[in-house]
């Protein structure tokens, strides 16, 4: 028999030619005209002029040859690893880690370690001051700074620029009322910063004056009603709110009738033979 496609003699009941490799005859046997086209994909079929094919609207033009090319299969994935981790990937991984939780443990113990550099360096310890004694007319007193601190370091004086003087009333014994006042000398430096000191015995001398007003109605200083000479060892002792200072009690001063409010004039001296003074002008003169 031909071919009815391309006329060339092939064996007889041959279902696609070896020449053009069409087919020759259809699943039934019927013999396939040059004027028809097999659709590759359902197997209808169709007129030799047709694009689509009227069973399943496949593409003929994909196939000339009529013969349905095989579709291959999706690939597999059931089953199959994604992506699974090498050794050396998740070891890295955790070294990684490890090594920033230990910088962070770092980090927060030097910053523990400042914190309580700076809380614990500047602790004091309290001690009783000793008592006041009166030399004839105006009280001359000799009282030992009631704070000692903790641990001694070197100090630069040649810092101190001034001081700032400062007087605070204080209750010290069991009796109602105030006791006295305490004086501080707070050592500053050229930004009027407080000088932060400890491990050194400083010489202070203390005058403490009643006031009055003169001619030009301008406040001055009147009568001595109190002199003296403490110590202080700490910068504490300058911050009246840190409970340091010198202890004056009102039983040592000669504070005329009716005087409530006076000056108290500090004089502090350092190491470097070096003195400052100050002068606190609201002192309270009585309990």
């Amino acid at each position: 028999m031909k071919c009815p496609h391309c006329g060339q003699e092939i064996p007889d009941h041959s279902k696609i030619c070896s020449y053009c490799q069409r087919i020759v005859e259809t699943p039934s046997g019927n013999a396939i005209l040059p004027s028809t086209k097999i659709c590759h994909v359902c197997g209808k079929i169709n007129s030799k002029e047709a694009l689509f094919c009227m069973g399943c609207g496949a593409n003929l033009q994909e196939n000339l040859s009529g013969i349905s090319s095989p579709i291959p299969p999706p690939p597999t994935t059931q089953g199959a690893p994604r992506n699974p981790p090498t050794s050396g990937g998740g070891v890295g991984r955790f070294i990684k880690i490890g090594l920033m939780g230990i910088g962070a443990l770092v980090v927060f113990i030097i910053v523990c370690i400042i914190i309580a550099a700076f809380v614990f360096g500047s602790t004091g310890t309290t001690h009783p001051a000793s008592t006041a004694t009166s030399v004839s007319g105006a009280a001359v007193t000799t009282i030992a700074a009631h704070t000692t601190a903790s641990t001694s370091s070197m100090v630069d004086f040649s810092k101190v620029t001034h001081i700032s003087a400062s007087t605070i009333q204080k209750h010290w014994s069991s009796g109602a009322g105030y006791d006295g006042i305490t004086v501080h000398a707070d050592l500053r430096d050229s930004s009027d910063a407080t000088i932060k000191w400890s491990g050194t015995t400083l010489p202070v001398d203390i005058q403490i004056y009643s006031t009055k007003f003169d001619s030009n109605y301008k406040k001055v200083k009147d009568k001595l009603v109190y002199q003296g000479t403490g110590q202080i060892t700490s910068w504490v002792d300058g911050n009246m709110f840190m409970g340091g200072g010198i202890k004056v009690p009102y039983s040592s001063m000669n504070v005329p009738a009716g005087e409530q409010y006076g000056w108290t004039i500090v004089t502090v001296h350092t190491p470097d033979g070096k003195t400052y003074a100050d002068t606190d002008q609201i002192t309270a003169l009585t309990p």
